[in-house]
This record gives structure tokens, sequence and C-alpha cells, in this order.
């Protein structure tokens, strides 16, 4: 499906199907995100533990079915075993599996006085501008590279990128919140 065909409308029912299973951010394989953010606040300590072996053990999986069938491991749309548009069942299981790490080093990760908790709770009171915000620096990478990086190199760029939101996000929530779509929308609200 090229990206035409994911962004267009011919009518009703092909609205519904957007929304629910191939549009650009349709709402079924997107909604297991907010179900794993449910399970994470509701399993204890082992059985989270538990489930992220689970997850890694599936994730090395992915990687060695691509290494061994010859079909890419990622890419952003076409063939590949994990494509973001859509959202396939193995990008959507690494990409929670992802998660699960990063929760669990979360929970692990503090400092004197600056819990990393505490600084991903102020990330998370700016989902949405952070979301927003965040396709500005990648589209001006788009624009300026020619030729894509390898897997790795990608990789690597890609967890230094999310990484970065967390000290940018708790900045910006620290000294200008206010200033924000949250903001925005908190204030036409009231």
């Amino acid at each position: 499906m090229t990206w035409d065909d994911r962004v267009s409308v011919a009518g009703v029912g092909v609205w519904f199907s957007r929304l629910l299973f191939d549009g650009t951010y349709p709402l079924l394989p997107w909604l297991s995100f907010a179900l794993l953010g449910g399970l994470l606040a509701d399993l204890d300590e082992t059985t989270r533990r538990r489930v992220l072996c689970l997850g890694i053990l599936l994730s090395i999986g992915t990687m060695v079915w691509s290494a061994t069938s010859g079909v890419s491991w990622a890419l952003t749309s076409g063939d590949a075993l994990l494509t973001f548009f859509p959202a396939s069942s193995p990008f959507l299981l690494v990409a929670a599996t992802t998660v699960l790490v990063l929760h669990e080093l979360t929970l692990r990760a503090t400092f004197p006085d600056h819990g990393l908790p505490n600084w991903t709770s102020n990330l998370g009171r700016l989902s949405l501008s952070v979301y927003v915000l965040h396709f500005v620096p990648l589209a001006i990478y788009a624009r300026m590279v020619e030729t894509p990086p390898s897997l790795s190199v990608g990789m690597a760029l890609t967890l230094v990128y999310v990484l970065l939101w967390i000290p940018v996000g708790n900045g910006w929530f620290e000294r200008a919140g206010g200033y924000s779509l949250e903001g925005l929308l908190k204030r036409l609200s009231s």
C-alpha cells in the first residue's frame, strides 16, 4: 500500500478501515501499547520479568528468522519482518519488548534528587507536544541524508534520538511546561 493509498478515503467503509486496521496509525495495532501500560501497572515484579524475558527471546527470534530467511528485519514499510506502516505483529512484539526493557531500566535508574522516573513522568506530561515536535528533526534529517544508514547505525541513531527526548522533555516541562499543546488544550478547556 502506498502512502497515498494509506491516507486517502473513498467512503465511509474505507474511513473505518483506515481508522481500525490499515491507516497511518490504526486503532487496533496501537491499542496494544495502552494494554501494555495497563499490564505494567498490574503485574507483579516476577511476572513482569518473565514477560520481559519471553519478549526478549521472541525478539531475538525475529532477528534469527530474518537472518536465516533473507527477509529484511525492519523497514518503515515494504517487504520486511518488522514494518511500521502498517504495524506488523513482529514490530509490535519488538516495540513492546523495548518498552518493557526501558520500563525496567527506568525503575532501576536513580540520580541524586532527580530520579529517572521523575524525568520520564515529566516527559509523559508533554507526550502530545513531544509526539508532534519529534517529526521536525526527523523531517530535516530525511531531507539532508541521501542514503539511509546501515541497520546498526540506524538503530544506534534511533536509540540516541529516543533517549535525548528524556532530558529535553524534562527540561521543557520544568521550565516552560505551560507552553505546550497540553497547556493550550488545558487553557481552551477551562
